[in-house]
């Protein structure tokens, strides 16, 4: 279908992003949105799109709430209005090693989802507080996590400038083949 209907809509989609079964679109006018959808939905008829159009400038993705903002994309974590903030309880009979990675994986999503530094600011104190006063984590373990985060990017960031620096040296040559099975498997192996 990407491969079909999407390039004959190409005057009308400007960007078309997907993970799974979500797509992320921008459209040149909103009153295309239902010539788009019927294209779409006729491709196959297991196949069918909804859509959900962005209200003040705002739409999320996946748990990421996107706005419009100035002439650009600001990007921060976004929770349903059902979302509760139980996570596991500090003192639940279950490992540490959950409740700190718990806790990590939460802190490094904010850092790399919110795209402004308020918006991070408003996100790590957001998991501060729910850890500390709904889950009862003690204030050590919340800083010691936001710590480890902090220097697990600070130090992915220098890898990357290193190995942006290096590419720049070289050139890279990157295929990418789709997955098809035994025969891609006998084309990688070659």
């Amino acid at each position: 279908m990407e491969r079909e209907t999407i390039p004959k809509l190409r005057d009308i989609v400007l960007g078309w992003k997907r993970y799974v079964d979500d797509t992320f679109t921008f459209y040149l006018m909103n009153d295309s949105v239902r010539q788009v959808l019927d294209q779409l939905n006729a491709f196959d008829p297991k196949i069918q799109f909804t859509y959900e159009l962005a209200r003040d400038n705002t739409l999320t993705f996946l748990d990421t709430k996107i706005k419009w903002q100035h002439g650009h994309f600001e990007t921060s974590v976004y929770r349903k209005d059902t979302n509760t903030d139980l996570y596991i309880h500090w003192e639940s009979p279950a490992p540490h090693t959950w409740k700190r990675s718990t806790l990590r994986g939460l802190v490094y999503r904010a850092n790399t989802v919110c795209s402004k530094k308020h918006l991070l600011d408003q996100e790590l104190e957001h998991l501060k507080t729910t850890f500390a006063e709904i889950n009862g984590y003690p204030t050590k373990v919340i800083k010691q996590v936001f710590r480890q985060v902090k220097m697990q990017i600070t130090t992915q960031n220098s890898e990357t400038i290193q190995s942006l620096n290096k590419v720049q040296d070289e050139k890279v040559l990157r295929i990418v083949l789709p997955y098809q099975g035994q025969q891609g498997t006998k084309l990688i192996t070659r």
